[in-house]
């Protein structure tokens, strides 16, 4: 599947390169890249610190702890879009606390991990 991925600013773009590197994903994966896509909308460069070639779950708790909800919403779905098993948060908790910017982020992101 082809797709031309749409950034909020060009910091986000450079945040998803960046995750995507540090995964080592070298050519486009619906899990990887929905995750990439969500997590770089957030803008913090520390979930590095929570990638390699996988997710360090542990990490991602405790690094959270002190984002915002629209922020932990994000990131959350990011971690269900990757593994479904990761996280149980819904469609609607994540909506709710979101701005319409970052609703599209998450339209996109679906679109890549479900193919639609």
């Amino acid at each position: 599947m082809l797709m031309t991925l749409e950034f909020k600013s060009k910091m986000q773009s450079e945040l998803f390169d960046k995750i995507m590197r540090k995964m080592n994903v070298t050519k486009f994966d619906c899990y990887y890249s929905s995750l990439a896509l969500l997590w770089s909308a957030t803008y913090k460069e520390e979930l590095l610190d929570c990638v390699d070639q996988g997710v360090k779950l542990d990490k991602v708790k405790e690094v959270i702890k002190p984002y915002t909800n629209g922020e932990k919403s994000l990131i959350r779905f990011g971690l269900q879009c990757f593994n479904e098993n990761m996280d149980n948060i819904t469609l609607p908790e994540v909506l709710e606390s979101l701005d319409e910017e970052n609703r599209e982020i998450v339209k996109q992101a679906l679109r890549i991990r479900y193919n639609f």
